[in-house]
């Protein structure tokens, strides 16, 4: 942050929205990552969007942006990937981020069953801060590629929450890059079909 600026670096600029369907012209959608720190949310989003791992955890401060170009049911779109900060001292931060979202991503860590436990607090205070009508919305189950003795969190546990509060579900791997494009394809489909 800057000296005496209240407002992270990146700053997410109010407004993101689907345009007018001009033929040939790229669509806009907002997606808003969400979770726990070090549950593998900007993993997920380096693997989607520069097919990459980063092997070293760093603090999100804020918000990351990324985006990616897509073509979805014959749509141009341009996915604005807003990466946000885990941290509790930046939550007073994250609603400037949610703002205008098409599509939300709430991450867990499936090895971390506390992480698990937070979900339903992202999506109550998503839901505080902006309308969720029309949007769609995924919950992922992070780092499927650690051992099976090592996993905290059911993936029944997780199918079922994701099924009550109408959510896609996905489990992924940030690091093999298992199921990272495919939630990012039906999370997409899911907004287009539902909104386009």
């Amino acid at each position: 942050m800057c000296c005496g600026d209240n407002q992270p670096k990146n700053q997410p600029k109010a407004g993101i929205k689907t345009k007018s369907n001009t033929p040939g012209q790229k669509k806009d959608i907002k997606v808003v990552m969400l979770g726990d720190k070090a549950v593998g949310k900007s993993s997920i989003a380096s693997r989607f969007c520069f097919d990459k791992f980063q092997s070293e955890y760093e603090i999100t401060i804020g918000g990351v942006y990324n985006s990616v170009e897509m073509n979805v049911k014959g749509q141009n779109l341009k996915i604005h990937l807003w990466d946000t900060a885990g941290e509790e001292k930046f939550r007073s931060l994250l609603s400037l981020y949610y703002r205008d979202a098409n599509a939300a991503i709430i991450v867990y860590d499936i090895t971390q069953s506390e992480s698990f436990q937070s979900v339903s607090t992202w999506l109550k205070e998503l839901e505080e801060k902006i309308q969720k009508d029309g949007m769609a919305l995924a919950l992922v189950g992070n780092k499927c590629d650690c051992l099976e003795s090592e996993r905290k969190v059911p993936k029944a546990k997780a199918t079922d929450f994701a099924k009550q509060n109408n959510m896609i579900f996905y489990e992924t791997s940030a690091k093999t890059g298992e199921g990272v494009k495919n939630l990012f394809q039906q999370l997409i489909e899911t907004y287009v079909s539902e909104n386009m």
